[in-house]
């Protein structure tokens, strides 16, 4: 006689997929000095943001743009933000939703690095992405 033997397939609920895209942390887009263009290496970062807000279009994106600390406060504003637009187009480009995307810029506030050495200004020179609730959203 042949046995049949059924293997449970579990079954994850939307609920539990958004939870722990809430609690996830990205890989955070690095920049070039002086540079808005996404390097090639974070679109699999971006294109797995941009799968899971349009599956889940309750959830939104906190897009946060910084520099270092090179060139004056009003032009690192000014880049912070043209950095964060770059990846908000690219997820448009994705087709997600607009009001799912919440862009501020930083400029050179908030250093994750030393802001004194290249290797830190190469880590401060960046675009951080968190999944959010619309309604945690800080506008």
């Amino acid at each position: 006689a042949v046995q049949t033997r059924f293997i449970s397939e579990t079954v994850v609920s939307d609920e539990s997929v958004i939870e722990n895209l809430l609690a996830m942390q990205l890989e955070k887009i690095l920049f070039n000095t002086n540079e808005v263009t996404i390097q090639p290496l974070y679109h699999n970062t971006l294109q797995f943001v941009a799968k899971n807000l349009n599956n889940y279009p309750q959830l939104s994106l906190q897009i946060d743009g910084y520099t270092d600390k090179t060139g004056t406060p009003e032009v690192n504003r000014k880049l912070s933000l043209l950095r964060a637009n770059a990846v908000k187009n690219f997820l448009l480009q994705q087709n997600v939703n607009d009001n799912q995307l919440y862009v501020e810029n930083h400029g050179e506030k908030m250093p994750i690095a030393n802001n004194n050495t290249l290797s830190g200004q190469m880590l401060n020179r960046r675009v951080e992405l968190k999944f959010v609730e619309p309604s945690i959203v800080q506008k």
